[in-house]
């Protein structure tokens, strides 16, 4: 109640999602259809931009991470 749908806080994929839903303009099969898609979105996003940066070195366990550290 303090706050409304444009707050800054609520720009994120699950409050994107679901506010529809909790404001009755959407069931919750379309917000959680809409959730996955955008959280899907941001997994890709984010690997592509983990991809171009070379500084990232990946490991397969944390030994190996001591081993750069």
């Amino acid at each position: 109640e303090t706050y409304d749908w444009d707050c800054a806080a609520f720009n994120v994929i699950g409050y994107r999602a679901f506010a529809p839903v909790v404001q009755g303009l959407e069931s919750i099969e379309v917000g959680t259809e809409h959730f996955i898609r955008g959280d899907l979105a941001l997994y890709k996003k984010q690997m592509t931009w983990f991809k171009k940066n070379l500084d990232i070195k990946w490991v397969e366990n944390p030994q190996a991470a001591q081993v750069l550290a």
